[in-house]
């Protein structure tokens, strides 16, 4: 059903910033949105693309590492 699969991947997202933001001691709160992370301003990191990218051979904690790790957060 579609409305199951969105409420999945909304959740995925969420669970996806929670991993980004507890190993990140650059960002509070402010600079997450619903599908991106704002850094400095100007910088957009699409979740959804991280997501879409590398969740077939990657765990949701090693996908934020790589996330934190690439734009040093």
């Amino acid at each position: 059903m579609v409305k199951d699969r969105l409420i999945e991947n909304i959740k995925l997202l969420q669970d996806l910033k929670f991993e980004i933001y507890s190993r990140s001691s650059n960002l509070d709160f402010h600079s997450f949105d619903i599908y991106k992370i704002i850094i400095n301003n100007d910088e957009v990191i699409d979740l959804s693309d991280w997501i879409s990218n590398y969740k077939e051979k990657n765990s949701l904690p090693e996908i934020a590492e790589m996330i934190v790790q690439e734009y040093g957060l």
